[in-house]
């Protein structure tokens, strides 16, 4: 074999492709020291107490959400009731002793058509403190949570800590 003749290239297996790694300041707290594995029956008397409590409790907070959608809704339709009310007695406002003071009043609910149109409208009428550019918090969590699977770095100017907490689902 020449000096100078090029040397010849083992194959190579090419590597399994690496899972996504989250990055270390993402990652959950390490497990206590001391903490050892445990048979699940032998725990779980101890356990089911606090496991039970935690489905009570979403249990109660779905049924309050709902209740508290249908009183909004009752409430909608009692202050519809007493507007035609003091329409037909022809008064604006009444105050009665223990209750208060009730009276009509126009709430405004605005629907925004074109976004542009009214940026530009509120710039020229010196009112542009109120725009503000916003990513709501659940799409911004989501998106922080695909972030740290992909193994890339959190977005600038955001603080990022996970929470690690014992969520359930049935079956």
């Amino acid at each position: 074999m020449a000096k100078n003749a090029p040397k010849k290239k083992s194959p190579t297996i090419p590597a399994e492709p690496k899972a996504p790694s989250i990055p270390a300041h993402l990652k959950p707290q390490a497990a206590p020291r001391g903490m050892i594995e445990v048979d699940p029956a032998a725990v779980a008397p101890a356990l089911r107490p606090n496991c039970e409590r935690l489905v009570k409790l979403r249990e109660d907070k779905a049924r309050a959400e709902k209740e508290a959608t249908e009183i909004n809704k009752e409430i909608d339709e009692l202050q519809l009731q007493m507007t035609a009310d003091f329409d037909r007695v022809g008064i604006r406002k009444i105050s009665l002793e223990g209750l208060g003071t009730f009276y009509r009043t126009a709430q405004m609910y605005p629907k925004v058509e074109d976004e542009e149109a009214m940026f530009a409208d509120l710039k020229k009428r010196g009112k542009d403190a109120v725009i503000k550019s916003t990513v709501h918090y659940q799409t911004l969590r989501a998106l922080v949570g695909e972030m740290a699977e992909a193994g890339e770095k959190p977005l600038a100017g955001v603080d990022v800590f996970p929470k690690e907490v014992v969520a359930f689902r049935r079956g």
